[in-house]
This record gives C-alpha cells, structure tokens and sequence, in this order.
C-alpha cells in the first residue's frame, strides 16, 4: 500500500528543509521524497497533507529500568517482573510524545522490550539495545554498597562486572549472542555510584580494545559512558565510537580535535544533570549523587558549548531512568531546547535528536533518523515550526501525529 505525504515545509534531519514537499512510501519505507512537482505517482493513492514533516524524534541515551526510585541499590533487588511491566508504559509514552526510535545503553529489559514490539504485541518506539552494560568491579556499573556476588550474579542487573580481557571479551560475545545492538561499557566512574568519581578512570586500554574488536566484528558500535578526560582519551585512543556525557571536555580541548577527526559523536545528556543537581533534593536522590551533579553541571554546560563551538558530531539523549525525576515521554525533548542554549542552531539540534542519533546506533540504525529515500517513514506532523519554537516539541499536543514504519500510530488531528 502506497501514501503520499504532502506538507507546506518538511524538515529532512539532515540540515535541510524544502517547502511544498512530497513524500511517497509504500509499506514501511520511503520510495521518493522531492517538490510535489518532482514526486510523481499514478493511479489512485491516500494523500495526507500537512504543515509541518519531520522525522521522529529519537532519544540516543535512555535506560528502561521501569524503576521508581532513585537509588541505584533499590533496582538492583526490586522484582523484576514488577519492573518489565512497568517499562511496556514506558514506551507508550515515549511514543506518544513522538519518539519513534531510542537507543537503550543499558538495560536488562530493553532486547524482550524490542521484542514484544516488534511483533506488534504493544506499541513503542524502535528500540536499538545495548543489554546490559560492562563495568569493571568497583566501576560506574557496581553497585558498592551490596555485597559483590549479589551484584555479579543478579541477572537483571543494569551492568555486568568484568575483570581482565578475557572477561570483556566473553561478556560482549554473550551480549551479541543476545541480540544487542550495540555494547556500551563504562570508562569512567558517575554522578549516580556511590564511592567513585566521575574524574577517575576504568577499565585498562587492553580491555576496552577487546571490546572494540568483538563488537567491531559482529558490525555494532562501542559506546563509552565517559565523563573525565581520562576515560575519554582511553575511550578515544581505543575506538569507541561514541562518548556519554563528556562532563570534563573542557578540560582537555585537544580531545574535541581527536573526536571531530575521528568522527566519533558526542552525547552529552545535559537534562538529567540539570535536574539532579536542581531537583535532586526534594526528589530522594542519594547526598553524594547531587553533590557531583552540583559540582559538575557548569563544567558540562562549558564542554557542550566548546563542542558544539568544534563543530563536533552531537546527538541528542536525555539519560532519563523513568523514576519521579525523570518519567519517559515528559521531559526527553528538554534536552533538544538545553543544546540550544549550548550554541546549536534550532536546526542543528533537530539534527541531533534525529539523524545524528540514527548514527550514533551505528550500523543497526541505518534506516532511521532522517526523511529519504530507503529509509523508515517514521515523522512527525506538526501544525507549528519547531525552527521557530524548539520547545514546542516538548509539548506532545503540539505532535499532532506520529507516523511509524508508515502508520499513523499516534492521530491528534481534528
């Protein structure tokens, strides 16, 4: 079955915008995208016209966890059954608020999530999944506090403790034997764990390239939570292909050089940062979490802006949990208008969150994040010009339709 989409302005999320455009698709893909002049089509076909077509929004860093609190201790033992169920709200509200793909870097649920969409059985984004993320012992991933073999043996877990090659090496196979799209390991510690730092540096250059070489094989991206330049130039010198959240960047401008050469994408996932440090308190988060959160965010927001300045790869991600803080679908668009303030054109932060988050998936993510040919009619209709008012995209009243794989899944259209 073949559509014609017809809009006064369509947005391409390359950079681009073309007025009175056409854009045919037959089952899920685009088959041409041009002036209505140019997109020719014969016979009698459903026409939809709108004002405003863009692509879907995409998250580029999320975690479905379906926790409700903010301790990372209380994921750890909470029923996991109890959690999945909550993650299938989740992803309705995230595709409610128009985003039709998320890139999941770490989770247990994410890969049965994927799944059970898929099969169409609830309706969600596309989700791209890391499974469950490495962490060497006493890193970022562990939860310190908890005695070590609960920690290493809890299946459902947001990270896998590993030591030594061999050990990263086995636990990304077995990622891939899961399915995962891509593998994320942690380079440096966080503002969430408890007895680390986010300055301090893990994992030894040995096992992040065992990494890199297993996951490179299988044709998936390595993505590197790193917020200290040391583990971003660990991260750097041994292939990653994306850095998360990039805290310290500004204390070693020289890396910006490397990743815009490298062509590696930045993350920065400045929102959850904003809010910790602003609403951590009167929220629950633990002292120590808002305490770094505090400490780092004014650094962050320098980073951002002297990345954006390099003209470095950024794509859009919220880093949201789904606890009180941060509940999906009410609130990831926040971070698009934040990259605003950071330098990025509103053009240039529609990129971010679009075909620059399609890219920083790596190769799994080929067919989503922009408006062309071969690609997934996954848009947006909008009546306004979020050129003209970023924040509106942060308003799910202002989508008035979602359209994924060529259906209309969420109609807001009088």
């Amino acid at each position: 079955m073949k559509k014609l989409f017809l809009a006064d302005l369509l947005i391409d999320g390359k950079g681009n915008s073309l007025k009175n455009a056409a854009v045919l698709i037959s089952e899920d893909k685009i088959v041409n995208v041009g002036t209505e002049e140019e997109v020719k089509v014969r016979g009698n076909i459903e026409t939809i016209n709108t004002k405003i077509l863009m692509p879907g929004l995409i998250d580029a860093h999320a975690h479905f966890l379906g926790t409700h609190s903010l301790d990372m201790s209380q994921w750890l033992i909470e029923n996991d059954k109890v959690r999945s169920i909550r993650t299938v709200k989740e992803v309705q509200d995230m595709l409610l608020s128009g985003y039709t793909a998320v890139r999941d870097v770490g989770s247990a649920i994410s890969l049965s999530l994927k799944k059970v969409i898929n099969e169409d059985t609830i309706k969600g984004p596309r989700i791209y999944a890391a499974h469950r993320a490495l962490s060497q012992t006493a890193g970022h991933g562990d939860v310190h506090s908890y005695p070590i073999n609960t920690v290493r043996t809890e299946e459902g877990w947001i990270a896998r403790l590993v030591d030594g090659v061999d050990e990263v090496r086995k636990a990304t196979r077995e990622n891939l034997r899961q399915g995962a799209d891509l593998i994320k390991i942690f380079v440096t510690g966080g503002v969430m764990s408890e007895i680390d730092h986010p300055h301090q540096t893990q994992f030894t250059p040995e096992e992040v390239r065992a990494a890199v070489e297993e996951a490179k094989r299988y044709g998936v991206y390595v993505s590197a939570h790193a917020h200290g330049v040391g583990g971003i130039e660990l991260a750097l010198e041994n292939g990653v292909n994306t850095i998360e959240h990039g805290m310290y960047l500004k204390e070693k401008p020289e890396l910006l050089e490397i990743m815009k050469e490298k062509g590696t994408i930045l993350i920065p996932t400045l929102i959850i940062i904003k809010l910790i440090a602003e609403k951590g308190e009167e929220m629950g988060y633990p002292d120590f979490a808002i305490e770094k959160a505090k400490e780092g965010y004014n650094t962050h927001i320098k980073s951002i802006k002297l990345a954006v300045s390099k003209d470095v790869n950024i794509a859009a991600g919220s880093d949201f949990l789904g606890p009180p803080l941060s509940p999906y679908g009410f609130g990831n668009a926040r971070e698009i208008e934040l990259l605003t303030h950071a330098g990025m054109s509103p053009m240039n932060a529609i990129v971010a969150t679009t075909g620059m988050a399609g890219k920083a998936i790596g190769p799994r993510g080929k067919l989503v994040g922009t408006i062309e040919k071969g690609k997934y009619a996954d848009f947006l209709i909008l009546d306004k010009n979020p050129l003209e008012n970023i924040a509106l995209l942060q308003n799910r009243e202002e989508i008035k339709a979602v359209v994924k794989g060529g259906e209309v899944v969420v109609d807001r259209r009088q």
